[in-house]
């Protein structure tokens, strides 16, 4: 049996094209995980898919979006003690270079291999900063 995996896109995130984002996510994961796929329509659509129980229940959490998205992606991997995949799709994408992944096939690539590393986190004024903070 395939494990599930929780996919949160943040399609306005960046300038990639978002249909292709997925695309290559089916394509290159499919085999291995279950996606339960989800591009974010909103910030409150975001907010909402966030405490979605299935995210809860599965085995992996890949967040597609820019340092923003994965930020507050971070928060709750951390929180429910999920492993958290990083597809860098932003701007700037600081988080995912810090970590080495330098873009999207770079990033499948490794969730492909099972790597997994350990991150910093910093609690300010009440909440997780994982990359950069401000005050």
């Amino acid at each position: 049996m395939k494990k599930s995996a929780f996919v949160i896109h943040n399609p306005i995130s960046g300038t990639q094209n978002p249909k292709r984002i997925k695309d290559l996510l089916f394509k290159e994961l499919g085999s291995l995980y279950t996606l339960n796929y989800h591009a974010t329509q909103s910030q409150s659509h975001f907010l909402e898919l966030l405490k979605d129980d299935a995210l809860k229940e599965a085995n992996l959490f890949i967040c597609c979006g820019g340092d923003g998205t994965l930020s507050a992606g971070a928060a709750v991997a951390k929180d429910l003690k999920l492993t958290l995949a990083i597809v860098p799709v932003g701007s700037g994408n600081g988080l995912a270079k810090s970590l080495g992944i330098t873009n999207v096939k770079s990033a499948l690539q490794k969730i492909k291999e099972g790597k997994v590393c350990n991150i910093d986190c910093l609690l300010v004024n009440d909440q997780w900063s994982f990359n950069v903070s401000g005050l």
